[in-house]
């Protein structure tokens, strides 16, 4: 066989490996898939009250309906506030997390809210944007941020769509509310902490919310592959979403930038330099190490030393010569 022969016959083979390893591809992995999404809350961290504010002597804390005392042992008092911080595990499965103050010989603050509802999905490809599930917020009374550890897992009969999830932290972040404020800026959001990117979940005070409520839902949309939160959409009630903000660089940014485009700029010319006006080849065996190339501009008589004889003087040629030319011998 001729070497074009074989080589017409390997990639022919090849073809053949791709094409079978596509069909045996088809035929294993389903094009949609359907199933499930569930979401739980594992751990909850907090305010457990207020030890130095004897305006507000918060009594206890409530955490989905437990009562969390506000002197637990080992949790640390902040020195700049007062305010005593704890973490509390959540019991497996657990759909919503709430949270609220209680002072003593009062009724309860109405409670904080976040929870989840996972959604089912059915006849959708890898890769294709879909909803996860729906988040229900209420805007209760609150003073500092509050942390719910959420993870997101599908279930699913086909091995490409089942057991894929994410886990994030969402944090409730409480607004100082202003009567110059508009509600959009009074209102109190959640976020990830790990996917800032994804926006913010806003949900209005009860006071001045323009929809007459301080509860809202929102969906969650992600994709499979990995399992990815890509978005929220179609809010509802007293929430709406707020695209992510990019920040503004500083000023010292700024300069780093420019100074490195000027950088940039004085190697390029530097280079165009160099390439304009070439240095000799490393010696010739004819012409030895004393050949140089002649500005365009010069027209002066050059001397060069042939091999064991004294060159006769010639007039050079106004355009350089080729790098890596040999002049002819005398």
């Amino acid at each position: 066989m001729t070497r074009n022969e074989v080589n017409g016959s390997r990639l022919l083979c090849a073809i053949t490996l791709v094409c079978s390893a596509a069909a045996v591809s088809a035929q294993t992995a389903p094009a949609t898939g359907a199933g499930t999404v569930v979401g739980g809350f594992t751990r909850w961290e907090g305010d457990l009250g207020y030890t130095r504010d004897t305006a507000f002597p918060v009594e206890w804390v409530r955490v989905n309906g437990n009562d969390v005392q506000n002197n637990l042992p080992n949790v640390p008092i902040s020195p700049t506030d007062g305010v005593r911080r704890g973490q509390i595990d959540l019991s497996k499965g657990t759909t919503s997390v709430s949270w609220q103050y209680k002072i003593p010989d009062a009724v309860p603050f109405t409670a904080n809210l976040i929870s989840f509802q996972g959604a089912t999905f059915n006849g959708i490809a890898v890769g294709q944007a879909f909803k996860l599930g729906t988040f229900t917020v209420t805007n209760g009374v609150w003073f500092e941020s509050a942390d719910a550890d959420l993870t997101v897992t599908t279930s699913s009969d086909q091995r490409a769509f089942n057991g894929k999830s994410f886990s994030d932290t969402l944090r409730y972040v409480v607004t100082t509310n202003r009567s110059s404020n508009t509600p959009d800026q009074n209102a109190d959001y959640v976020y990830f902490v790990n996917r800032p990117e994804l926006g913010e979940i806003r949900v209005y005070e009860a006071f001045d919310s323009p929809t007459g409520s301080n509860t809202g839902s929102i969906e969650l949309w992600g994709k499979i592959g990995s399992l990815t939160p890509l978005e929220f959409r179609n809010a509802q009630g007293g929430v709406f979403a707020k695209s992510f903000a990019q920040p503004v660089p500083e000023p010292s940014t700024w300069a780093m930038t420019v100074i490195g485009l000027l950088a940039v700029g004085a190697v390029v010319r530097r280079g165009r330099a160099a390439t304009q006006h070439p240095t000799a080849p490393a010696g010739d065996a004819r012409m030895g190490s004393r050949l140089s190339f002649p500005s365009t501009r010069s027209s002066s008589a050059s001397s060069l030393v042939s091999r064991g004889s004294r060159a006769r003087t010639t007039q050079l040629i106004r355009k350089p010569a080729p790098i890596g030319c040999k002049l002819p011998a005398t």
